[in-house]
C-alpha cells in the first residue's frame, strides 16, 4: 500500500509536468545515473506516464571517471530500464582524455558531453523535454556556491525549474523536494540505489558545502533548506521582470546580421542605460550567440561591459570564445563571430617586476607576477608546468615583450638539441587552430621566445637558475576563469 506521502509526491510532479502544457505527447527523456535521486525520479514518472500519456526515454551518460563503480552504475540503470519495460539510450565517453583535448576541466567537460548526449537522444526521439532530478538540497547548495563565488539576482535565484539551451527544455520537477523525502520514497518502493563514492570526496567544492557548511547552517535554522529554497524562488521571479527589461533594450536597440551570430549597436545608447541594465543586456547578447554564462565570470562580464563604456582606446577588441569576440570601434559595438586569421598584430612591453598583473586588452587573460626564492622552485615541476614560468631576471631582465605569433617564430624544446618552429611544434601537439593566430608569448627583449602560456616554456638550465634572481609568471586565461558548478544530473 501506498502512503500518504509517495502520493503526495507523485501528485505534485504529476501537476507541474502537466504544466507545461504540451500540444503532442512527445517522449520525456529522463536522466538518470543510478543514485538515490534520479531513481526516485523515474519510478515517480514511471507511475504516472499513463496520466501524462507520455511515454519514457531513460538516458544515462557513463563519464568514465571512476572505472569499474561507473561501468556498474550504467548496466544497473540499463538493467532497472529493461526490468520495468521502458526504452534506454547510453553513451559513454573518456572525459578526462576529453578535458585533455580541449584544455578545459574535467567538470566542464563532463558538462558538454552531457549536454551533447542528451542533445543527440532528443533528436533521434523528435522531443525537447529532459528532465532531470535536481531537489531542493541541490538548491541550497547551489545558490550557497553562488553567493561565495559572487552572483546578482540571477545567479542567487538558483536553478530553475525549465531552463532551454539549444532548443531542448531541461525540467527539474523536484526543486522543491527534499533529499530526505526521495530517500524515503526508494526506501518504501524498495529501490536500492547506486552509491557514488566521488559524491564524498571534499576536494570538489560543492561536496565540502554539502558536508561541512550546510549542516552548520542547520544548526542556526533548521528549516534552511525551505527558507532558501523561498528566497531563490523570490529572487527568481524578480530576475525574469529584470530580463524582460533588457529584452526590450535589445530588441529596441541591438541589430541582428541575417545568415550569421553577429550583433552591433550603438555605445551611446548603451551608456544612456542602467549599470544593471547593461550587464543584463550584455547576458542576454552572449545567450543568443549560444555562448555557455556559467563560463563567464562576474570578472569577465565586467571587462566586456567597461571595454563598451570606459573612454579609452576607442578601437577595442576581446575574444568571447574560441570563433567570436566583441569589438569597439570608437561608437559601434560588434558582437560575434570572427576569422582568426583576421587577427592583427600585436605587441606589448611588460615590467613584469613592477607592474605585477598585466591583463591582455583584446582577450581578457592576465599575466601574473612576483618575486620568488631559490626554495620557492621545483625545477624539475617548473621546467614542465604550462601554467606558470620562472623567469631569470638576471638573464633576462624585468622587461618582457607580451606578443602574438610572428611567422619563422621558433621555441628551444625541452631534450631537443637546438630550436623548433613553434608553428610544428603547435601542430605536432595538435594545438587548437584556433588560438595560434591571437595567443600571446612571452618574449624576451632579444625576441626569444620564453614562455607560451598553458602550452610550454622555452628549455632553460638548472645551473643556469642557481643563485639567480627569479620572477614567476602565472597566466589566467580569461575564457576559462569561471568555476563551472559540477554535475547537471543526478
Amino acid at each position: 500500500m501506498q502512503s500518504k506521502a509517495s502520493f503526495t509526491l507523485q501528485n505534485k510532479v504529476l501537476n507541474d509536468m502537466k504544466s507545461l502544457n504540451r500540444t503532442y505527447q512527445m517522449p520525456m527523456l529522463v536522466a538518470v545515473s543510478g543514485g538515490n535521486d534520479s531513481m526516485a525520479l523515474l519510478h515517480i514518472l514511471n507511475s504516472i506516464s499513463t496520466m501524462l500519456d507520455r511515454s519514457i526515454v531513460v538516458c544515462h551518460f557513463n563519464h568514465q571517471l571512476r572505472g569499474t563503480e561507473s561501468d556498474r552504475d550504467e548496466e544497473y540503470v540499463r538493467s532497472f530500464a529493461i526490468r520495468v519495460g521502458l526504452q534506454y539510450e547510453t553513451s559513454t565517453l573518456d572525459v578526462k582524455k576529453f578535458a585533455l583535448e580541449h584544455r578545459i576541466s574535467e567538470e566542464n567537460a563532463a558538462r558538454r558531453c552531457r549536454y551533447a548526449f542528451f542533445k543527440s537522444v532528443a533528436l533521434k526521439y523528435r522531443t525537447t523535454d529532459v528532465v532531470l532530478a535536481h531537489h531542493a538540497d541541490d538548491q541550497m547548495e547551489t545558490v550557497l556556491w553562488r553567493l561565495m563565488r559572487g552572483a546578482g539576482t540571477d545567479g542567487l535565484s538558483g536553478m530553475q525549474f525549465i531552463v532551454i539551451r539549444d532548443d531542448i527544455h531541461y525540467i527539474r520537477p523536484l526543486l522543491t523536494v527534499t533529499k530526505q523525502q526521495l530517500v524515503d520514497y526508494c526506501m518504501e518502493k524498495e529501490i536500492i540505489p547506486q552509491f557514488d563514492s566521488s559524491n564524498e570526496n571534499e576536494k570538489y567544492t560543492r561536496n565540502a558545502i554539502r558536508k561541512k557548511l550546510v549542516p552548520m547552517i542547520h544548526q542556526f535554522n533548521p528549516n534552511s533548506v525551505r527558507t532558501i529554497g523561498q528566497t531563490a524562488a523570490i529572487l527568481s521571479e524578480e530576475d525574469r521582470w529584470m530580463n524582460g527589461l533588457a529584452r526590450e533594450w535589445v530588441q529596441k536597440h541591438v541589430e541582428h546580421c541575417d545568415g550569421i551570430k553577429k550583433f552591433t549597436w550603438s555605445r551611446v545608447d548603451f551608456l544612456q542605460s542602467p549599470i544593471a541594465l547593461q550587464r543584463r543586456s550584455i547576458k542576454l547578447i552572449l545567450n543568443y550567440l549560444s555562448l555557455d554564462l556559467e563560463c563567464f565570470s562576474f570578472q569577465r562580464l565586467e571587462s566586456i561591459r567597461e571595454l563598451i563604456v570606459k573612454p579609452e582606446q576607442p578601437n577595442h577588441t576581446s575574444k568571447l570564445s574560441e570563433q567570436m569576440t566583441i569589438q569597439r570601434s570608437y561608437d559601434r559595438i560588434e558582437a560575434g563571430h570572427f576569422q582568426h586569421t583576421d587577427m592583427t598584430a600585436y605587441e606589448y612591453d611588460w615590467d613584469a617586476e613592477t607592474q605585477q598583473v598585466f591583463e591582455l586588452p583584446f582577450h581578457g587573460g592576465r599575466f601574473h607576477a612576483r618575486r620568488m626564492t631559490q626554495d620557492d622552485v621545483d625545477f624539475p615541476f617548473h621546467q614542465t608546468a604550462t601554467d606558470v614560468f620562472v623567469m631569470n631576471l638576471d638573464v633576462y631582465g624585468p622587461i618582457v615583450k607580451i606578443r602574438n605569433r610572428r611567422n619563422g617564430d621558433r621555441i628551444r624544446i625541452h631534450g631537443l638539441n637546438g630550436h623548433k618552429k613553434l608553428k610544428d611544434a603547435w601542430i605536432d601537439a595538435k594545438w587548437p587552430v584556433e588560438r595560434r593566430a591571437i595567443w600571446p608569448l612571452l618574449v624576451s627583449t632579444a625576441n626569444e621566445i620564453l614562455w607560451v602560456p598553458g602550452f610550454r616554456s622555452s628549455e632553460q638550465t638548472v645551473d643556469v637558475m642557481v643563485n639567480a634572481q627569479l620572477l614567476m609568471i602565472r597566466w589566467e586565461d580569461g575564457m576559462n576563469r569561471a568555476e563551472t558548478e559540477g554535475p547537471m544530473t543526478k
